[in-house]
């Protein structure tokens, strides 16, 4: 069982080439070489907007192989469900379609091995390239938030806000038609609201638990999970990732919970853990946050914004730190800390699918669990900068709060070894239900190529 614990000025240095579980070569380990990550070059290879994204390159090769497939998730009762314009002809690729997604199926509780087969109206390429279309123009209609491929759905899903409802559906037909895309291709989501979830207000102290610390209490050596605070704003959010940034200590969390999102404030934004009115609080400067670049068909979209994750990096400048621990909450107990055992982060899940359980350990609501309901949404999360949209982004249905920003959410794989999945950003109310979005792994490491690999 992995456990990593340094003390600062005696951490080794990065390691280089590492070999991974399956044989392929990690990334290596570089020093990065700016303070505020600089745009990559202007190549739709390198980053666009229309990539093939992590979440779909297993549908894509999948739909090479078997005839009009149309998407797959697992439903509530841990079925594969398979959709195809011509269900008959692709039950001859069951087996296929069972050791593709046997990898998925380890991570959804009560997996059945079944697989059922719904006729669906498109393939899957056909969605994608609806999608695609859909992008640049989309994002730029007042009351549009969400662009999705659903493989739960075979449709393109657009989400509009309650307020702007009756005029976005009405401008959303027009570029339909004007795109040529057929519009039983595209159904509506309604939302009520869209908040990040820092907490802004001066958080209260836990009362002293005799032989017991809290997730919002000071606990060293450094855990994610455990309550982060900046200090010129005063924003209170959780720490989702303890990690190195070259050879240097450093934790991950949202960049919304530094003073300026998607820019860098140094000195200027200073963290604290868990605030900086305990002695010996102060953790670090922020060290790098992705700048937006911009996105649409090779960036000729005036104004429109993207960033691959909601993701800062914060220096570890004081104290000891537990590199890939997650602070585990005893049993019922919300936020009370079982120090004697935390969760290991063993590995990643670079990218998820619906039906996937995941738990999210956040300083305001603790352990929670939740399925994964949506993949790779394309979002804008904050109604005040509509033209800034987070690429592919994945939602499930854990529950949070307030100062629950940039926590750990990750999937089990064994006692109390798990497997990183992403860090939470964001909360959305819809009209039926509630749906929480994360930071895929995959993300986040387009963003921060350089963080260490987590071997599994």
């Amino acid at each position: 069982m992995k456990r990593v614990q340094v003390f600062l000025g005696l951490a080794s240095a990065g390691m280089i080439g590492l070999v991974g579980c399956d044989g392929t070569q990690e990334p290596i380990l570089v020093e990065p070489t700016a303070q505020v990550v600089p745009p990559m070059a202007d190549s739709s290879a390198v980053r666009s907007a229309y990539e093939l994204w992590p979440q779909e390159r297993l549908f894509h090769e999948l739909a090479q192989k078997v005839p009009g497939y149309g998407g797959h998730f697992f439903s509530e009762e841990g079925d594969l469900v398979v959709y195809a314009k011509d269900p008959a002809a692709a039950q001859a690729h069951r087996q296929l379609l069972l050791d593709a997604t046997d990898a998925a199926a380890r991570r959804v509780r009560r997996a059945s091995g079944t697989v059922r087969f719904q006729p669906g109206q498109f393939t899957f390429e056909e969605l994608r390239a609806y999608r695609d279309a859909l992008f640049a123009p989309l994002f730029r209609l007042n009351g549009v938030i969400g662009l999705d491929l659903d493989e739960a759905k075979n449709r393109v899903r657009i989400q509009i806000m309650q307020e702007n409802e009756v005029k976005a559906r009405g401008d959303v037909r027009q570029l339909l038609q004007s795109l040529k895309i057929p519009q039983p291709a595209v159904v509506f989501e309604v939302v009520l609201e869209v908040r990040d979830e820092v907490l802004r207000t001066a958080p209260v102290a836990p009362a002293p638990l005799l032989h017991h610390l809290t997730l919002q209490d000071k606990v060293r050596p450094i855990q994610a999970g455990t309550q982060i605070l900046q200090n010129v704003y005063g924003f209170t959010c959780t720490i989702g990732w303890v990690t190195l940034s070259g050879s240097s200590p450093a934790v991950v969390t949202n960049t919304h919970c530094t003073g300026t999102w998607g820019g860098l404030d140094g000195s200027a934004s200073d963290f604290f853990q868990p605030s900086q009115t305990v002695t010996n609080g102060f953790l670090g400067e922020e060290q790098l946050d992705y700048a937006w670049w911009d996105c649409g068909a090779g960036g000729s979209t005036p104004g429109l914004k993207c960033v691959y994750a909601d993701a800062a990096v914060i220096e570890v400048a004081n104290g000891t730190y537990a590199q890939d621990e997650i602070a585990r909450p005893q049993p019922y107990n919300g936020i009370i800390i079982d120090d004697t055992s935390p969760f290991y982060v063993v590995g990643e899940v670079p990218s998820s699918v619906v039906g996937m359980d995941v738990w999210k350990i956040g300083r305001s609501t603790g352990l929670t669990w939740g399925k994964v309901k949506v993949t790779c949404v394309h979002r804008n999360p904050n109604s005040r900068h509509p033209e800034r949209v987070y690429l592919c982004q994945d939602g499930a249905d854990y529950s949070s709060d307030l100062g629950d920003s940039g926590s750990p959410v990750f999937t089990e794989d064994s006692s109390y070894d798990v497997l990183m999945v992403g860090i939470h950003s964001n909360y959305e109310q819809l009209l039926f239900g509630a749906r929480r979005y994360f930071s895929p792994m995959s993300q986040i490491r387009k963003s921060y190529p350089w963080l260490p690999p987590l071997l599994h």
